[in-house]
């Protein structure tokens, strides 16, 4: 499809120079805070232009999805891209919208011929997580991230959101089961509410949050719910953390990653990987609204937190302390997280003030893993 005309202010322009001669500090800190908030208002006009254009161009295909009785809208230039990034997220499918609390525009480079609408800001503004020095803060979130051509804008104040990505023919895997994940985690922080990376299982009387940093068992031990086990799957790397007395788990995605090892432990679930013929796949990709809707839970109450240790002796819960099972959830959490902080840590303790922890040590018995963890459940 050739390129959408949106006018000669989606052409590349020169950056502002973010320092400028003056006279005395307060000087320099109101010509920063001029340039900041031109640089802002120039990337809020070009994504919204680009976004309306793409939309028109493509055809524009809506979804309406709620989550905790929160409504958010999906936007997408063209049914590819919907039916790409709604995979992971119908579950949370609504034809009920009332008050939109977000709104997030979805479209790609190559499917809409318009180019990223990035400014041509100089590289040391980009920092390791996707943030961009100076522009992302409070008032607008901006994220970019350069290996895969992605581009994340969340404006707070308009509950709206664009995303756009390079080309979604070559959807990258790491996206495919959590969409949109950058966007839902700075969403969710405005709400109150906590993205955070775990696995977790329940029943609707509690859930398990399952944490441990790669190779500890927490996707392996969330996917061996989905079979045979009074235990629901909620996630297996990202959920969200709703506060209250107690605090709630919120199932995001209905998605999943598994490595090859851990197939091999899980032989049952190969046939069902999206992604199963693929033999060049890092993961296999399963979409468990589509084969395993009874299996899922949306939501519960928190109950306790496990810090996840494969083990090959019995399966057994052992004395843990708070402060290491808390830095295992807050560094992998804020380590993958564009714009996490302080503020989500002091979060994360005030959900899990008070809660039960203990380090889990399990392994090829997942009857004996489930019945523990059912009882922490329901305690």
């Amino acid at each position: 499809m050739g390129r959408v005309g949106v006018g000669a202010n989606l052409a590349p322009q020169p950056a502002h120079e973010l320092f400028l001669p003056c006279r005395s500090e307060p000087e320099l800190f109101r010509a920063m805070d001029s340039v900041i908030l031109a640089e802002r208002e120039r990337l809020t006009q070009r994504v919204t232009e680009c976004a309306e254009a793409a939309l028109a161009g493509r055809g524009c295909v809506e979804r309406a999805f709620r989550l905790d009785g929160r409504c958010f809208v999906m936007r997408f230039a063209g049914r590819e891209l919907a039916e790409i990034m709604t995979r992971a997220l119908n579950h949370l499918a609504t034809e009920e919208r009332g008050e939109v609390a977000l709104t997030i525009d979805c479209w790609d480079v190559a499917g809409s011929g318009l180019p990223m609408p990035m400014p041509d800001w100089p590289k040391h503004l980009f920092m390791a997580r996707g943030e961009v020095r100076g522009l992302d803060g409070p008032e607008m979130r901006v994220a970019y991230f350069d290996w895969i051509k992605l581009l994340n804008v969340y404006l707070p104040e308009a509950r709206r959101a664009f995303y756009c990505i390079d080309d979604a023919g070559q959807f990258p895997v790491q996206q495919l089961g959590s969409p949109a994940l950058t966007i839902f985690s700075w969403w969710g922080a405005m709400l109150g509410w906590q993205f955070i990376h775990a696995a977790a299982v329940g029943t609707a009387r509690g859930a398990v949050l399952v944490a441990g940093h790669g190779g500890a068992g927490k996707s392996t031990l969330a996917f061996s719910t989905l079979k045979s086990s009074p235990l629901r799957y909620l996630s297996d790397d990202y959920c969200m953390l709703a506060p209250g007395e107690p605090a709630r788990v919120l199932a995001i995605f209905s998605s999943g990653k598994l490595t090859e090892m851990s197939l091999c432990l899980l032989q049952h679930l190969r046939k069902h990987a999206s992604n199963a013929n693929d033999r060049a796949r890092e993961k296999a990709v399963f979409f468990l609204q589509e084969q395993f809707p009874e299996k899922l839970l949306a939501q519960a109450p928190l109950r306790a937190i496990v810090l996840s240790r494969i083990s090959s002796f019995e399966t057994a819960l052992a004395p843990v302390s708070w402060s290491e099972v808390m830095g295992v959830l807050a560094e992998s959490t804020i380590r993958q997280l564009a714009g996490t902080d302080g503020r989500d840590f002091m979060r994360m303790m005030r959900c899990a003030r008070g809660l039960p922890i203990h380090r889990l040590d399990h392994g090829l018995d997942s009857a004996a893993t489930h019945k523990l963890l059912l009882q922490l459940c329901e305690s």
